[in-house]
Formats: structure tokens, C-alpha cells, sequence
């Protein structure tokens, strides 16, 4: 096994916070995904890659008794930090490399594939930074494999994740294949393991719940530039907005108990008198949804899958993202605008549990307590002081 840092890499020394390398594995093996137990989850899920770290590529493809390469390679300086494995690591039999489709071509592992926004975003594109690289010749031959994980949902109802065919029909898969030329005819972890004789594994950029490197904006600025170039106008509201608010109002039952806002609607009132433009991107793709953030200035919502679009922000050094939080908290959107260097301040609004309501004076307080007319970001579209009475 060798591991190469990539020409354009920006930090290659182990450190606190993920960072690119590249494993090139001369024998590796991907197993499928399976179920495993966690406590009363049952619906969780592992697929891994093993390999033999020292197996010489001139020698014959046997990994038999080996464990998760996921285990035994680390792309930082604590087993905290890089490409994880999800479920307890086991030996490779000879009965799973028996049943194994063989590949003699190079491939790059990507990881999981999340038809949900918000994990997505944060988990699938984690391995994408390998695409936008100058890497190894290679690479540039290689077939992308990945598995096809989907989402909770879809993990309660099938015992193998996403079909392959689900995944490469979505728009979300069509979306992103259009602007990475390297997904084209990708290689789907199903029923079966597949043995690869060369499997390139580039580190996670990205972790849930850790940390976002900055070198990950690369992979958000091809998706964004790509989506202003190539979707078609949106009529329900401008490609350009500055300001905007991302709502999480229409989202019914998709909506989670620790997210959903039962008096949002005059969340959303407060927000379009201070000149945000306010957003419902349900049933819009990726790139719809780049192409959108990517004009933006000045975004504020509630914390989930609908702000961490401000990823897509074309100019994010001179823009402010204000994140509110009523039931739930999570470092994930500090994480990411970190990494993409933009100003982001977050509003605690108490919010009654049981009824789902926020207290909106309150929040009125707290955004007038951060003060966004003197902010570069939000001044094109600050409107002057708002009288409280006239939000109701």
C-alpha cells in the first residue's frame, strides 16, 4: 500500500483537522452492506473495504483473514480523525473472496451515496475532492465505486440499502454526474463483494459531528460554478436573491420532530421585512439548489439539510449566514462555514416543545441584537427598523 498527497493538497501532515491523502491498495476487497445491531437501532448499516496493507500487486490477490483496511489506515493523528468504519471490523474468509466479482481495472472508492440532502452534502461529497485533484495517472482511468446507502428510510424496508438502479434513475445522481465527468458507468457495491487488484481510497474532507477541512470548498465551488452555468431559470423566485431565508415550513411529514416549527409562518414574515427573500426548495435538485446559494449574501434559517446549501455561496469571505436554533443544536454548520471561511452567528430562540412554537418576539430581539444592516453582507437588503407590532 502506498499513500501519495496529491500535488494541490493543502495540508498533508497529520494534524487536527481531516486533510487529503490518497491510499493506493494493490488488492482490496468491498463487501456489501449488511444490517447490524446498535443498541435498539436495527436499521444501521456496514459496508467495508479490507485489504492486506503489505500484499505485493506482482503477487496472487489474497486477503483471506484480513481486517477492514477502514481500521487499520488513518488519514490524521487519532483514529478520531479520517475514513471510519461504521460496525465491528471482521475477517475476510475464504468463502467471501469465493463469492467475489473480480475487477483488474483501477477503481477510487467514494464512500456511501445518501439521497438525503443535508448527509449528502456533509458524507457523500467527503470523498469527492479526489475529482477535482491533480492526482495520480491513474486515477484518471479509474472506475468510481460506491455504496449505495440511500437513507434511514430505505434502510428500514431493504436489506441491501438503495437498489443501484434507484440511485443512478435519482436527479440527485443525474445532477452531479453531469458536471463529474469521472461518474460516468460508476461501479455499485450490491449483493455480492467485489475484489479490486488496485482501489484508490481518498480520505474524508468532511465528518459529521468533527470538523469540515477548508480543502473541501473545492468540491462545493465545481458543483456551484457548474449549477449557475447550466440549470434552467426558477419561477418561484430569483436566481439572484442576496438574502434569503430557507424555510423548512413545507416540508410536512419529511420533517423531523426536533425541526418542525409549527408558527414558522411568522418566522418567515420576520425575515421578509428585514428583505430576505424566503425559500421553499422542496422538490429542487442539486443544482437548482447550488445555483440559488451560489448569488447569495446573506442566508438565515433554522439548523439542518436546507442551510447547509450556504456551502454554495460564490463569495463566502463577504457573506454572513445566521443560524437559528430552537430544539436542536449541532456543530455541523459551524464545521462547515469554517471551512469555507464565512462569517456565521448563530440566534438560541426558546421555543415551546410540546406546541412546536418559537418565541418569535424573541427572536425579533435576537436578530436585531446582531445588528445585520452593519454587516457588508446584508446591507443591500437590510430594510430600516422594523416596529415589532408589524410581524404579527
Amino acid at each position: 500500500m502506498t499513500l501519495t498527497c496529491p500535488a494541490q493538497a493543502s495540508a498533508c501532515t497529520a494534524g487536527p483537522r481531516p486533510h487529503e491523502l490518497l491510499a493506493i491498495v494493490p488488492c482490496a476487497l468491498v463487501t456489501p452492506l449488511r444490517r447490524w445491531q446498535l443498541g435498539n437501532v436495527s436499521f444501521a448499516w456496514s459496508g467495508s473495504v479490507y485489504a492486506h496493507p503489505h500484499t505485493n500487486a506482482s503477487r496472487r490477490c489474497d486477503i483471506a483473514g484480513s481486517k477492514s483496511l477502514l481500521t487499520l489506515v488513518r488519514f490524521g493523528s487519532d483514529s478520531k480523525y479520517g475514513t471510519r468504519v461504521d460496525g465491528a471490523p471482521q475477517n475476510v474468509t475464504a468463502d467471501t473472496l469465493d463469492q467475489a466479482v473480480t475487477y483488474h481495472m483501477p477503481a477510487v472508492y467514494l464512500g456511501y451515496w445518501y439521497a438525503h440532502h443535508g448527509h449528502f452534502i456533509f458524507e457523500t461529497l467527503a470523498r469527492w475532492w479526489v475529482l477535482t485533484r491533480d492526482v495520480p495517472p491513474q486515477m484518471g482511468r479509474a472506475k468510481v465505486v460506491m455504496h449505495a446507502f440511500g437513507g434511514l428510510n430505505i434502510g428500514r424496508k431493504a436489506d441491501y440499502g438503495m437498489p443501484a438502479s434507484a440511485m443512478l434513475r435519482s436527479r440527485r445522481w443525474l445532477d452531479v454526474a453531469s458536471i463529474f465527468p469521472g461518474l460516468s458507468a460508476p461501479i455499485i457495491v450490491e449483493r455480492r463483494p467485489l475484489l479490486f487488484r488496485q482501489l484508490m481510497l481518498p480520505s474524508e474532507l468532511s465528518l459529521l459531528e468533527v470538523d469540515v477541512s477548508p480543502s473541501q470548498r473545492s468540491v462545493y465551488a465545481h458543483i456551484a460554478d457548474a449549477a449557475v452555468g447550466v440549470t434552467k431559470a426558477i419561477n418561484a423566485f430569483p436566481r439572484r436573491a442576496r438574502c434569503v431565508y430557507v424555510s423548512r415550513r413545507r416540508q410536512g411529514d419529511g420533517d423531523t420532530g426536533l425541526r418542525l416549527i409549527s408558527n414558522e409562518r411568522s418566522v418567515e414574515r420576520l425575515f421578509e421585512q428585514r428583505g430576505h427573500e424566503v425559500l421553499h426548495l422542496n422538490g429542487l435538485g442539486v443544482l437548482d439548489q447550488a445555483a440559488i446559494f451560489a448569488h447569495a449574501t446573506c442566508v438565515a434559517g433554522f439548523e439542518g439539510s436546507g442551510l447547509h446549501n450556504a456551502v454554495f455561496m460564490q463569495k463566502p469571505e463577504e457573506s454572513l449566514v445566521v443560524e437559528l436554533c430552537a430544539f436542536h443544536t449541532s456543530s455541523n454548520q459551524a464545521s462547515l462555514m469554517r471551512a469555507i471561511n464565512a462569517e456565521h452567528r448563530v440566534v438560541i430562540i426558546p421555543a415551546d416543545r410540546k406546541t412546536k412554537r418559537v418565541d418569535v418576539e424573541q427572536l425579533h430581539r435576537g436578530v436585531l441584537a446582531l445588528r445585520l444592516h452593519a454587516s457588508k453582507a446584508c446591507s443591500a437588503c437590510e430594510l430600516p427598523s422594523i416596529p415589532w407590532n408589524s410581524v404579527h
